[in-house]
Formats: structure tokens, sequence, C-alpha cells
């Protein structure tokens, strides 16, 4: 589950398994709530792990969204979404083109490498 917060709205996300191991696959769900969800997410026992902040610029490319994103502690990354498990060739190939290959990716999520560079 995430808790984001762009300008004054709060959307909560549910983030299913991971779908595959090429990508960071997966399903989510995301709808518009208040502020006052992190406190019912507390009451009912979920603990925060990670708060990332990061500057975002995005575009759209094939019907692919492309973030650019600086994330504060860890630094820069290329975030590539499709709708489709089908869209991960045409990712591929994008990164590809940028000079940055398949087996450069990665698939950790922001709070994971925070997680892990706080431990070491």
């Amino acid at each position: 589950m995430r808790i984001r917060k762009i300008g004054n709205e709060t959307f909560l996300t549910y983030k299913g398994k991971r779908l595959d191991a090429e990508a960071k696959t997966r399903e989510e769900i995301e709808i518009k709530c208040g502020e006052e969800i992190s406190e019912i997410l507390t009451r009912l026992g979920f603990k925060a792990v990670a708060n990332v902040k990061k500057s975002r610029t995005e575009y759209l490319f094939e019907n692919l969204h492309i973030c650019v994103d600086d994330v504060e502690q860890l630094g820069n990354f290329v975030e590539i979404e499709g709708k489709k498990l089908t869209d991960n060739d045409k990712i591929f190939e994008i990164l590809k083109f940028f000079g940055i290959e398949k087996s450069e990716s990665i698939i950790k999520s922001y709070p994971e490498l925070l997680t892990e560079k706080n431990l070491r």
C-alpha cells in the first residue's frame, strides 16, 4: 500500500504482488482519499516503511508512461510503465535506445532501495 500526496490531494494505492520477474509489473488500484487515511491505516495495524521524497517529470510515448525521478538519498531514475504485460518488450527497446541494458534494470521499489541503503 502507498499513500501519495500530490499538491493538496491524497491518494491510497494498493499494489498487488509482482506478476513477472523481468519488470516490476503488478496490479495497482488507486483511490482519492483524505489525509486521514494515514491514521486509519495506523489504527488497523499498518506501519510506515519509508518516506520517499522525489521530484518527477512525466512523459507519454506510444501509450507508455515515462517518469524521470530525482529521489532524495538515492539519485536519478527512469521508470517506464505500460498497461499490459506485452508492453515489456517495448519498454526494454526504449531503455536500450538510451544505452540501458535489460540486465541493468532495477525492479526494486524506492522504499526497498532506501531500506537497503539505510541498513549499510
